[in-house]
């Protein structure tokens, strides 16, 4: 599970209802495999980002974030 630093989650909102909560888990799984084939090779990092973006995550926020990840994994 080389892409563990990558993961995204679950964005849990008090307001949300039952069809907003199982659009916000259809949008987890897509993001989560998305990053799986981006550690495959299947897809380029750039639709990652995008895919990110459109669902309302902010791109340059999300790789600071695996950066931060990274590093402290590593120990950087």
């Amino acid at each position: 599970m080389l892409w563990l630093p990558f993961t995204t989650y679950y964005g849990d909102d008090p307001d949300f209802n039952e069809a907003d909560q199982r659009a916000e888990v259809e949008q987890l799984f897509q993001r989560q495999s998305m990053i799986e084939d981006v550690w495959e090779g299947l897809e380029s990092a750039d639709t990652l980002l995008d895919l990110l973006e459109f669902q309302g995550i902010d791109p340059v926020e999300y790789v600071q974030t695996c950066v931060e990840n990274v590093q402290l994994i590593t120990g950087l």
